[in-house]
């Protein structure tokens, strides 16, 4: 998958994921964009990993986590995803790039 038609697919949703947690929409653009420009920078390395929605996923929270100056929960990412986010469970999974995701939260508003 060619870089620019990946940011194309989930820069919308890593902003407002990052911004979520910064409660901030300027830092989560900020974070957003941080993690995107290491992935631009590592593409081929990204296209290898085992899983590259996994690999891209891991460099969004370690900038969001940099920001924070802490780390967070991963299990509260499908949760806030679906819960705060509206986003479908199918969505999420493939944005976390973990099938298992897509058994969310009690928080998820849509039916299951």
């Amino acid at each position: 998958m060619a870089f620019a038609a990946f940011r194309a697919l989930y820069e919308r949703h890593y902003t407002a994921y990052a911004a979520e947690r910064l409660s901030s929409s300027a830092l989560g653009r900020c974070a957003a964009r941080a993690a995107f420009a290491e992935l631009s920078g590592g593409w081929p390395a990204v296209l290898r990993s085992s899983c590259l929605a996994a690999t891209a996923w891991a460099c969004l929270r370690r900038h969001v986590e940099a920001e924070l100056g802490r780390p967070l929960p991963a299990a509260d990412d499908a949760a806030l995803l679906a819960g705060r986010l509206g986003l479908g469970r199918a969505l999420v999974a493939e944005l976390l790039g973990d099938a298992e995701a897509g058994i969310l939260h009690e928080t998820d508003p849509r039916p299951r």
